[in-house]
């Protein structure tokens, strides 16, 4: 895999990039999204995921108030997870909202 694009779920802090964090799916220094536009449908995908597993796991949780009911407290849509406020995401979010 070759590219040049910041993962959308890392950001462009060039100490994350210098620690070889190019791509949220693969390990330090590689890549497994092929471009640009893969790295965002992907990362959309995985913000579900991980939103529904929080609404899931919060509502399975016998303590009011546990750690899930937090976080689901916290986000209310996938476009707050993994860094979804950069400006050059599709999928938007407001920037300043608390991300995962």
């Amino acid at each position: 895999m070759s590219g040049s694009w910041v993962c959308v779920a890392y950001g462009d802090d060039p100490a994350v990039v210098a620690a070889g964090a190019l791509c949220f799916f693969a390990e330090p220094g590689g890549r497994t999204c092929p471009s640009e536009a893969v790295c965002h449908a992907a990362m959309a995908e995985e913000r579900r995921r991980v939103f529904r597993a929080i609404n899931e796991k919060a509502a399975a949780e016998d303590e009011p108030g546990g750690p899930f009911a937090y976080l689901e407290s916290q986000f209310a849509s996938p476009e707050q997870l993994l860094n979804a406020d950069q400006p050059d995401d599709d999928e938007g979010g407001a920037p300043g909202e608390g991300q995962a």
